[in-house]
């Protein structure tokens, strides 16, 4: 996520639907900079091939995390 100075919140960068790695989900309310996303690249000899994320699933989750500022 990006601090957005002209909202005064933070905005997806990526995928607005990543999973935040299970053992950061706690810090989405007082330190959400610190929270990872469950995402990933696959890259042979410096190409990219590809990627992709693990999509949080729960929908309770998926509003609570996609609604944060």
């Amino acid at each position: 996520m990006t601090y957005d100075e002209e909202q005064k919140s933070y905005v997806a960068t990526h995928h607005p639907f990543t999973a935040p790695v299970p053992e950061d989900a706690g810090l989405i309310d007082s330190n959400p900079r610190a929270v990872r996303g469950q995402h990933y690249d696959i890259v042979l000899n410096g190409m990219e091939l590809g990627g992709g994320s693990i999509r949080i699933h729960q929908p309770a989750s998926r509003r609570r995390f996609s609604r944060r500022s």
